[in-house]
């Protein structure tokens, strides 16, 4: 799924030549909002709105880490 995470990041204009450094964050959002699913739902349970999410947020962090926030 980070693969899937990736491309929507790239898709989203993130610069994604820093991908050692994508690749963990994306890991890390991945893990973070899979333990805020309900119990025993997993993220494929959630179709395209998982990755979507995940991405989302990635770019959100990483922005925040850029600007100094």
């Amino acid at each position: 799924m980070t693969e899937k995470v990736l491309k929507l990041l790239a898709a989203m204009g993130a610069d994604t030549s820093q991908e050692e450094l994508l690749t963990p964050l994306c890991q890390a959002v991945q893990d973070s909002l899979a333990r805020r699913l309900r119990p025993g739902v997993t993220a494929e349970d959630c179709g395209e709105a998982f990755p979507c999410a995940a991405a989302f947020t990635a770019a959100a962090d990483l922005a925040a880490a850029r600007s100094g926030g």
